[in-house]
């Protein structure tokens, strides 16, 4: 007889724990908080991605969605580049001096010239950052790649910009305000000069003149007539970078020639009585970056990526000035007076230098070349692109690579 197989004992069932109040309390507690650090984390990782880095030191102010009323100021030093990366390629100032002009481009991007406007909202300021949203005029829609110079009529209400790549001009004359308003209006339009790279006007503001592949023209700024015409500047295939237009009625245009790989001139011709005359034409170091006559004579300073090329009166020469520390000239401006001149280049691949050259009572130089930089104002953390100064020559306005406009106070010390 078969044994009966025997059961297990059954084990008894654990007891449920129960949680009363006092321990969900903690509990809850510890989830919270939880939730919420990993979101502070969460939200401080994507600011930090969005954020422009602060120098130490430095009281720095970041843009929002909110259109700004003025330039973002920012502190020295300089050393954070704007998102869009945007190169300021040429400045001007509004007839009141209360406001910039700033003609732009993106790094790397095909037909993104822009033209902005920034009122200027503290003359005690060293620096202002560009911003994306301030008002601004997009010029690709205009044929205009780049703009070089953004020059104003003396005493009058008319503009252009000037693009030496594009081999255009674009003249407007409007009141600076209602020209923004009215760029967005369908029937609104420049008026274009095909084949021309700079334009200049005269110092009391009744001519202008026009330089290109179409040759050289005066144009009356009340009419728009052409006054005078020279259309062959030379034989052969060429490009204008620089006009200048003096008191005396010297006209000077700077160009390239295409031959044997590009070879750069200056050449100048006086108009009188509605007739222009070629008088002189010179070889010239470099690439005319930009060139001005002095306020009171008939010198002409043309900025060269070398040096600096001075044209005396009289003389059959031009007269080229170097400086051993400087790698890249790349603007200038005289003085309000004329007893100095300004320059704004690089001292290397990321530094930026303004400095002043004096002149002696016969304006010339008073220092030997090639030289040390004689008076240094200011060093950047970025490269300068354009300068200008404002009308009683107390501030000096310098734009560089990384879309920053520095400003320098040249108010003599009482």
């Amino acid at each position: 007889m078969l044994d009966e197989p025997t059961q297990k004992p059954k084990r008894k069932p654990k007891q449920k724990r129960k949680i009363g109040r006092k321990s969900l309390l903690p509990l809850a507690i510890g989830t919270v908080t939880t939730v919420f650090l990993l979101l502070g984390i969460t939200f401080l990782t994507i600011r930090q991605e969005h954020m422009s880095p602060c120098p130490p030191g430095a009281i720095c102010e970041f843009g929002t969605s909110t259109p700004l009323p003025s330039l973002n100021p920012t502190a020295l030093p300089l050393s954070s580049s704007t998102s869009r990366n945007l190169t300021i390629s040429s400045l001007a100032l509004f007839p009141k001096q209360d406001a910039l002009l700033v003609g732009s481009y993106i790094d790397g991007q095909p037909s993104s010239a822009q033209v902005h406007r920034y009122p200027i909202a503290n003359f005690s300021l060293v620096g202002y950052e560009l911003m994306n949203t301030v008002p601004m005029i997009e010029l690709g829609q205009y044929n205009l790649t780049s703009i070089q110079d953004i020059v104003q009529q003396p005493g009058g209400d008319m503009y252009a910009f000037a693009s030496h790549i594009d081999q255009q001009v674009q003249l407007y004359f409007s009141d600076l305000d209602v020209l923004f308003s009215r760029f967005g209006d369908s029937d609104y339009s420049p008026i274009s000069y095909t084949g021309y790279g700079d334009i200049a006007f005269s110092p009391d503001g009744r001519f202008y003149a026009l330089a290109g592949e179409n040759g050289l023209q005066i144009l009356s700024a009340d009419s728009l007539a052409v006054l005078s015409e020279e259309p062959y500047i030379v034989d052969e295939k060429f490009d204008v970078q620089a006009v200048a237009y003096s008191a005396s009625g010297d006209v000077a245009v700077a160009y390239r020639r295409w031959s044997n790989g590009g070879m750069f001139y200056l050449k100048i011709w006086q108009y009188h009585d509605n007739h222009l005359e070629a008088v002189g034409s010179y070889p010239l170091s470099g690439m005319a970056l930009e060139m001005h006559y002095h306020p009171f004579s008939d010198e002409l300073a043309i900025a060269t990526p070398v040096g600096v090329q001075f044209l005396y009166p009289g003389r059959d020469e031009l007269h080229l000035f170097g400086f051993w520390n400087v790698s890249r000239v790349n603007s200038i401006a005289y003085a309000a007076d004329g007893g100095s001149l300004l320059v704004a280049a690089h001292l290397n691949g990321t530094t930026g230098v303004v400095f002043q050259i004096p002149f002696g009572q016969d304006r010339e130089l008073t220092w030997a070349e090639p030289a040390d930089i004689p008076f240094e104002l200011q060093r950047f953390d970025s490269n300068t692109t354009k300068m200008i100064l404002s009308a009683d020559g107390t501030m000096a306005y310098v734009g560089t690579n990384q879309g920053i406009i520095e400003v320098i106070n040249l108010r003599q010390p009482d």
